[in-house]
């Protein structure tokens, strides 16, 4: 939504957008799914992400914890530096995740398969 645009939205509504953005959480959304919601709602909380600094704060409260606690020390150029490396780093957990599975799967079967 453009900013011109929120001049015809009614102040109820923006009031309820911009209570939705301060208590967005990532829970069980991909960082791409929680940044396309984030970029959405940001528009009716544009005092809230000021500056590219306030955006990158605001982003990484509402990650999840998993994913906030390694990028928290990190020194971002930018918003999108920081979306970049949460895309990443998801990512990686992932893999890991699945590894984890595969690995855990193979010993079952060791097990079942020796008995």
């Amino acid at each position: 939504m453009a900013v011109k645009d929120r001049a015809h939205v009614p102040a109820r509504v923006v009031a309820l957008k911009k209570k939705e953005f301060c208590e967005l959480k990532q829970d069980g959304k991909t960082v791409i799914e929680f940044l396309h919601e984030f970029n959405r709602l940001a528009c009716y909380a544009l005092e809230d992400v000021r500056s590219d600094d306030e955006k990158k704060e605001k982003f990484l409260e509402g990650l999840n914890d998993e994913l906030s606690v390694q990028l928290i020390f990190g020194d971002y150029e930018d918003f999108q530096k920081l979306v970049d490396k949460a895309i990443r780093l998801e990512d990686k957990h992932r893999k890991m995740e699945s590894k984890k599975r595969k690995l855990a799967n193979a010993s079952q079967f060791v097990l079942f398969d020796s008995v």
